[in-house]
């Protein structure tokens, strides 16, 4: 049986990513006179999509090692 520690911690990086990319919905932008876009938290894009990329292979692994254990005991 899988541990729920082991769950928690793989999906704690999802949560993380989803949660900075509704905080990015929210975060104001604006466009200044001279047409530059402006962005203050920019940088919760590349970190969430980094966060949820991280969250889903750790799923992903675990899911496969459960699998093989599962298919070792048969």
């Amino acid at each position: 049986m899988m541990s729920y520690k082991k769950i928690i911690v793989a999906s704690v990086p999802l949560i993380l990513g989803v949660i900075f990319m509704i905080a990015l919905a929210f975060a104001p932008s604006s466009v200044q006179q001279d047409g530059m876009l402006y962005e203050p938290y920019f940088f919760l894009v590349p970190v969430s999509v980094l966060f949820i990329f991280i969250g889903v292979i750790a799923l992903m692994i675990m899911a496969i090692t459960k699998i093989k254990k599962n298919i070792k005991h048969r």
